[in-house]
């Protein structure tokens, strides 16, 4: 099993429970919230990749809160417990030595910083302390947010994180190169990761106090910069497209509640700039090229250790150690010249499923590697079983065509809302949006599907992941 599956599929106990949002009247209970009103899928995922991934609060009414007055928060001056903490070395510092300023990555860890910043980071707490299950929160509420409202402590939230989200635009312009260096025994990404998806999980409650003031352009380009900054930061390696593809979910929803409150020009913003995102090759492409790095690193440190390591009692094994002590006890057996002989062979063998995995990659999704499609087998010989732990993750890929799936469905939904303000009415049937390529499902090599009734629509694929439609659907709030 090797570092991804480790984390990820050898760990179902530890998964979050999968939720589908569903649009009528189902309790969101697992988000301590309202009962939703639009459904977009969001996939489980390993506690410890997707650190506190879907602890989001988000307002789910339907009918979005009229203006009100903003009641000013003062935050007091951070405690020295908050500037100790601010003082540790920041992201920045740590992987950017030679700045370019021609590197999204430099302000997205920029971005991070700011986030981190005392004042920032007790705005967002104060946040989260209201919107999590009681009890599940690690920091108490801080006394001085006591007493004011929700939706007061997201626009305070707003005001001390506008630096930060400017940053992240900006990142979203530049061309993205990571500079972690992906060691397997440094776990560098893990940190950066949580930074950087607290940032979508800010935008999203963010989003509730931007449609609340009236700002919906602002919520729409904001909650799109998301999508597209998940899009970049996903093409790491494997398990940052993994993340990033869960926090594209967490958008998502977070798009579907304030759908209806969109105008045009939001409806217009939403359709090009998905379109933009969908032409580009899928972020796991260069995530696979980058774990291919990380795999033939990660599998010569277990050959070299192999080689080197002391024979052990088979009476004190068990488990997978009993195998593990098989493999290493042939490695010992062999010479300099056949250990490095065997360590091409296998390079070799590792490449050539990940060359085999990107090349399917380049061509459409239906024929992508299902969920329950068969992983690549290793030969079943010592290189076998040395590459057997480093083969391509092919789960990554179903949740990959997932994710584009659900951005085709909110470009649909896009077109779909534009159609019924210029009409006063829904389309009959999506031919009538005359837009064959935004119709057409390229995961299920078909059309999406379309139905109507009443004042509600439903827009889905014909494939399910795991079970789970992949749709969204929308009651339309009632006419004045």
């Amino acid at each position: 099993m090797n570092r991804v599956q480790s984390l990820i599929q050898g760990r179902r106990d530890a998964r979050r429970p999968t939720t589908t949002f569903a649009l009528q009247g189902h309790s969101a209970t697992q988000l301590n919230q309202q009962p939703e009103t639009g459904a977009v899928r969001l996939p489980s995922v390993t506690r410890r990749v997707a650190l506190p991934l879907i602890a989001l609060c988000i307002v789910a009414c339907n009918n979005q809160p009229a203006p009100v007055a903003t009641k000013k928060v003062v935050q007091p001056p951070a405690s020295a417990t908050d500037l100790k903490a601010a003082s540790r070395r920041s992201l920045y510092a740590q992987f950017i030595e030679h700045p370019t300023g021609r590197n999204g990555f430099e302000d997205y860890l920029k971005a991070a910083d700011a986030l981190s910043e005392p004042t920032a980071s007790a705005a967002y707490y104060a946040v989260q302390n209201r919107t999590t299950s009681r009890g599940s929160s690690p920091i108490p509420e801080a006394e001085w947010a006591k007493g004011i409202s929700l939706l007061d402590l997201k626009r305070n939230l707003r005001d001390k994180t506008k630096d930060a989200f400017a940053l992240i635009k900006s990142g979203n312009q530049k061309p993205f190169v990571s500079t972690i260096s992906h060691d397997p025994l440094k776990g560098e990404m893990f940190g950066v990761t949580a930074f950087l998806n607290r940032a979508t999980r800010e935008a999203c409650l963010i989003s509730d106090a931007e449609v609340a003031d009236g700002h919906i352009s602002e919520a729409t380009d904001l909650l799109l910069g998301e999508i597209e900054f998940q899009n970049q930061v996903g093409s790491d390696d494997v398990i940052s497209d993994l993340s990033a593809n869960n926090m594209t979910s967490v958008v998502l929803k977070q798009f579907d509640i304030h759908m209806s409150v969109l105008k045009a020009d939001d409806y217009a913003a939403i359709v090009s700039r998905t379109d933009a995102l969908l032409r580009k090759p899928p972020k796991l492409m260069l995530a696979f090229d980058r774990q291919l790095k990380t795999d033939l690193q990660w599998m010569n440190l277990v050959i070299d250790e192999g080689a080197n390591s002391k024979p052990r009692d088979p009476k004190t094994l068990s488990g997978d150690s009993v195998e593990y002590e098989r493999v290493n006890s042939e490695v010992r057996k062999l010479s300099p010249s056949e250990l490095k002989a065997m360590k091409t062979s296998a390079a070799k063998v590792v490449s050539d499923a990940y060359s085999q995995i990107h090349n399917t990659l380049q061509g459409p999704e239906a024929k992508w590697p299902a969920r329950t499609g068969t992983p690549p087998v290793a030969p079943k010989t010592l290189i076998g079983d040395v590459t057997r732990g480093h083969l391509p993750f092919l789960d990554a890929c179903s949740n990959e065509a997932r994710t584009r799936t659900q951005l085709r469905i909110l470009r649909l939904r896009a077109l779909i809302e534009s159609y019924r303000l210029k009409n006063s009415r829904l389309p009959s049937s999506l031919a009538d949006l005359s837009t064959p390529d935004a119709t057409a499902d390229p995961y299920a090599a078909s059309q999406f599907n379309y139905t109507v009734s009443g004042d509600t629509y439903n827009v889905s694929s014909a494939m399910t992941d795991k079970g789970f439609p992949i749709e969204m659907v929308r009651r339309l709030p009632p006419k004045k």
